[in-house]
């Protein structure tokens, strides 16, 4: 009996170990990625097509800020929701909440004070996978490197030098967009919405680890097309 208690005990004793590890190495697979993408929303654009309803008054007249994803080449490998039990408090970006404001607002809120939840999901699902010990250590590294990037990579200026500007009418090609990036440096991935009216709607730009620009695998995201792309102004 003794022998068959023993055998019983050393078999929990395995099962337990072999769980841990389980746990562990699924852990560590959540966390594994090989690039950023920085992700910008045009507000007009989305508010124009996008499946939600835009209740932000005034509609934002400057590129915003979506994410800042953790991505594989592959973009079914990418890590989501890597530690559910690490939810964002406002204590966590308290000093960061201004710029957040400015810049991530949450355009299907009346008032972008009310931006909160939008920010605690984009930290749930991409934000908890971003940990890297370094740059990244806590949600309040997140919210302030995406912010550093934001500034950094000035799409409202870059798309401004190159001549690019919001337009009822005039039409821009593809290489205008890039040719603009380029000269900075970076080669986003641009997406439209509603091709048969070609707007730009966001710029996805990739990243390293050290987040230095790099080339964007392809993505699922609409892409424009070669001409007539259309920039939409503000709703005055």
């Amino acid at each position: 009996i003794q022998r068959v208690a023993m055998t019983y005990f050393q078999y929990l004793l395995l099962s337990a170990v072999l769980s841990s590890l389980s746990v562990a190495v699924n852990s560590r697979a959540s966390l594994s990625f090989e690039l950023f993408v920085f992700s910008l929303e045009w507000p007009p654009a989305f508010c124009e097509f996008g499946k939600s309803k835009c209740n932000l008054q005034p509609e934002p007249k400057k590129w915003s800020i979506h994410g800042l994803w953790p991505s594989c080449n592959e973009r079914t490998n990418d890590p989501h929701y890597c530690n559910r039990s690490d939810i964002l408090r406002n204590s966590d970006i308290e000093d960061l909440r201004s710029g957040l404001t400015e810049c991530w607002p949450d355009v299907k809120k009346s008032n972008a004070d009310d931006s909160f939840t939008f920010w605690r999901d984009e930290w749930d699902k991409h934000g908890t996978c971003s940990l890297n010990g370094e740059t990244i250590r806590n949600a309040h590294d997140y919210f302030a490197e995406t912010l550093e990037l934001y500034r950094k990579f000035n799409v409202n200026s870059i798309l401004e030098n190159g001549g690019i500007l919001p337009s009822e009418d005039k039409t821009y090609t593809l290489a205008q967009f890039q040719n603009a990036f380029a000269s900075k440096g970076l080669s986003p991935f641009f997406s439209c919405y509603n091709l048969t009216k070609k707007f730009i709607g966001a710029i996805l730009i990739c990243l390293d680890k050290q987040f230095n620009p790099r080339e964007c695998p392809p993505r699922t995201s609409v892409p424009c097309p070669p001409n007539e792309i259309r920039y939409l102004p503000p709703h005055s």
